[in-house]
């Protein structure tokens, strides 16, 4: 099957087809070819497939056609040549389409739509179809029909004819002309030579009005082995179902729909940040950091944080044990099913795996595994069941839930004596049950069962409504959203033939099951309080309520200096001044504090990073924080930069090339020193800040110099007792 299709529709417009259906009550046969061959277009349009689409008229007063010469194929109009379906397309349809007056050979438009498709394709690799919308009651010249059929089975293109048909299924049958009954058995022996379909009008219209979703192309989710302990077999798996999403609606500028020129009118949003203390200063993207809600305060969380903690898994598809099918109810299933498969030309495999199949039906079980279907992706536990027929094999897994994913509903149970059902209640149940069953629902001529809602004929009726709300806005934006759809109304309302015919079952359970109103009693008179939401708002002093005036003295009052109350915010009240640079945020600890505008802590937020520094490398688990304290090296020299503190930034580096160069001395810490090398974060030197004593000779240099156990620093030593500290930290 090719990814993308070409259609080329074939209409008849004629002057027959403008005849009513249904007795002379209902539409005209062409107007319920244009509304089916509107639905197909918008279901190609929504679901934004490349396929193609051609539009041919037959019976047109003007002839417009290639092949149109030396008197051939006249009254045939290409209204549209093979392009993707767009509104336009769904316009011209509502709009443009006018009954014709004279008759046109519609095996002509046959040979007009091969040669459109030849055309428009070549070789490449389409799926090819030709639909014809016809009452058949034009006369046809079928001279050369079976080179006609030879070529549409070489090119494997499909013919499908919607007319005026009989269905018996449903006891459907119209009078018909010798010519029209004549035309239909040819049109069928057409469809059934191609590969093709034939149906009514009713039911034509009935299948496009359910839109589908977008078909893919059917791809592997994982290719691995499974491992059932030390056998392993190879394997493919296949997304077997999935849930169909509404689309995605984009946001558009009304302002740049209304200009001359409005280009895509989309919408692009850009998101900056400022600082609560001070909104002029914008926190740029790489400096917000996650957090999450610990009581009352938010704990940073930085992807340093997160890339540590995030489980590392490998790809796998593991057999952990088997269990019983009946330990599977299908209630605890998650998610969509995945088809597991031998890999294709792999026989050895395709035996493994049939002979596994089977041995779970043989055992009536189902195989618990660990499912990994790329490298660090979430650990599933699953299940796999054998599905076997005559025509393939699989297994197909279901994701099973965590105890974290399991929801109890406080249903109150039936199995206490007081709650537990009678016999008689039961079979009035059982019996309510078995006429409301939807898969006997109703019968055929022949008296076999039909279903309610197949679910390959049933579909979403959340996605029919969006679309059939689009498609009235595009083409009448004025006008109001239309009414639910008959056959969208089907799916979400109960069946009033079904329920009429269990009336005496529903009769029978209200009597069996009495229901009464019992009043709830308050438990609280406060609860009574604020359950009355048509209560009057009372207008009382707080104070008062919490003890009268005698409490005035004990409200905590917000004061300036000067004594007068000042105005409360919310920032006010909900910022504080950072005074420590913490351990789960350190870097944005820091730049609170070097930017604070009411007190100068450059040189204690300076000090006390050098020591969250050490503290982080002295305390990492093997390195997992050392690119945390890396972060904070960098934003420390930037800051020293800006702030002359060029002399304490070189100072510290010299304390960290003594105590991490040395692989020898200490070999975990050297990986940290291999860090700043790559990243080559040396000295300040006198180029970047006019307060440094270190050339640029040496700042380079720096980095390039090993130290050994008994060698000296190449820069100042430290004299604060602070870097004294770090070194104890260190040791």
């Amino acid at each position: 099957m090719a990814s993308k299709e070409i259609t080329v529709i074939l209409l008849d417009v004629g002057p027959t087809m403008s005849a009513p259906t249904a007795g002379g009550a209902g539409p005209s046969f062409l107007e319920n070819a244009v509304k089916g061959i509107d639905m197909l277009v918008q279901q190609k349009v929504f679901t934004n497939r490349k396929d193609l689409i051609s539009l041919v008229l037959i019976g047109t007063k003007d002839t417009n056609n290639e092949l149109a010469q030396g008197g051939q194929y006249q009254n045939i109009t290409v209204a549209r040549p093979a392009e993707i379906p767009d509104l336009q397309l769904v316009r011209y349809l509502q709009d443009q389409i006018k009954p014709g007056k004279v008759h046109a050979d519609f095996v002509d438009g046959l040979v007009v739509a091969i040669d459109l498709i030849i055309k428009a394709v070549a070789t490449k690799k389409f799926d090819k179809r030709i639909m014809l919308f016809t009452d058949a009651r034009s006369p046809y010249n079928d001279d050369g029909v079976s080179e006609i059929v030879d070529k549409l089975k070489l090119m494997e293109c499909a013919v499908s004819v919607i007319a005026d048909f009989d269905d018996p299924a449903r006891k459907v049958f119209h009078a018909k002309t010798k010519q029209q009954r004549a035309g239909e058995a040819f049109l069928s022996t057409l469809a059934e030579e191609t590969n093709g379909l034939t149906a009514s009008f009713r039911r034509a219209l009935e299948m496009l009005a359910r839109f589908r979703a977008r078909q893919v192309k059917q791809v592997t989710t994982f290719r691995g082995d499974l491992n059932i302990g030390s056998i392993n077999i190879p394997v493919y798996n296949y997304t077997r179902t999935a849930e169909a999403k509404v689309p995605t609606f984009k946001k558009l500028s009304a302002v740049a729909q209304q200009a001359a020129e409005p280009g895509d009118m989309e919408v692009r949003r850009e998101t900056s940040y400022f600082l609560q203390e001070d909104e002029e200063t914008e926190v740029q993207k790489e400096d917000i950091t996650r957090a999450y809600k610990y009581g009352k305060d938010f704990i940073p969380w930085s992807s340093v944080d997160e890339s540590t903690m995030k489980l590392s898994s490998h790809k796998c598809l593991s057999v952990l044990g088997f269990t019983a099918a009946s330990n599977i109810p299908r209630q605890l299933l998650m998610g969509g099913a995945v088809a597991v498969v031998p890999q294709p030309g792999d026989a050895v495999a395709s035996k493994a795996l049939s002979a596994f199949a089977q041995a779970m039906v043989l055992q009536k079980s189902v195989a618990i595994v660990r499912y990994v279907f790329r490298e660090n992706a979430n650990v599933r536990l699953g299940c796999l069941h054998p599905v076997i027929s005559a025509e393939h094999f699989y297994l197909l897994y279901n994701s099973l839930p965590f105890a974290e994913d399991m929801r109890e509903y406080p249903f109150t149970t039936l199995h206490q004596k007081r709650y537990m059902p009678s016999a008689e209640q039961l079979k009035v149940v059982d019996g309510l049950i078995d006429k409301l069953d939807l898969t006997m629902a109703y019968h055929d001529q022949e008296g076999n069962a039909m279903d309610a809602l197949h679910p390959k004929l049933s579909f979403n009726p959340v996605l029919q409504r969006v679309y059939q709300c689009v498609k009235q806005r595009a083409l009448h934006p004025d006008d109001d959203i239309p009414p639910l759809d008959p056959l969208i109304e089907k799916y979400v309302n109960p069946s009033q033939d079904i329920f009429a015919r269990a009336q005496a079952e529903l009769d029978r359970v209200r009597q069996a099951f009495p229901l009464q109103v019992i009043e709830r009693k308050e438990k609280d008179e406060a609860v009574k309080l604020w359950n009355e939401a048509d209560a009057p708002v009372l207008n009382v002093d707080p104070v008062d309520l919490l003890g009268g005036a005698s409490h005035a003295a004990k409200k905590v009052k917000l004061e300036n200096p000067d004594g007068n109350a000042g105005p409360v915010t919310l920032d006010s009240l909900s910022s504080g001044q950072v005074m420590e640079v913490g351990s789960i945020d350190p870097i944005k600890d820091f730049r609170t504090m070097v930017s604070s505008k009411t007190r100068d802590l450059v040189s204690t937020a300076v000090a006390q990073m050098k020591k969250r520094i050490i503290q982080l490398i002295t305390e990492s688990f093997g390195s997992n924080l050392f690119q945390k304290a890396f972060d904070c090296l960098k934003v420390l020299r930037i800051e020293c930069v800006r702030s002359d503190e060029s002399a304490q930034f070189n100072d510290f580096m010299g304390l960290l090339k003594q105590t991490t160069s040395n692989k020898h001395h200490n070999p975990q810490h050297y990986e940290f020193w291999q860090l700043i090398v790559k990243a080559k974060i040396t000295l300040i030197s006198s180029d970047e800040a006019y307060d440094s004593e270190v050339t640029p000779e040496q700042a380079q240099q720096f980095l390039e110099d090993a130290v050994d156990d008994s060698a000296q620093v190449a820069v100042a030593t430290p004299k604060d007792q602070d870097v004294d500290d770090l070194m104890d930290m260190m040791e």
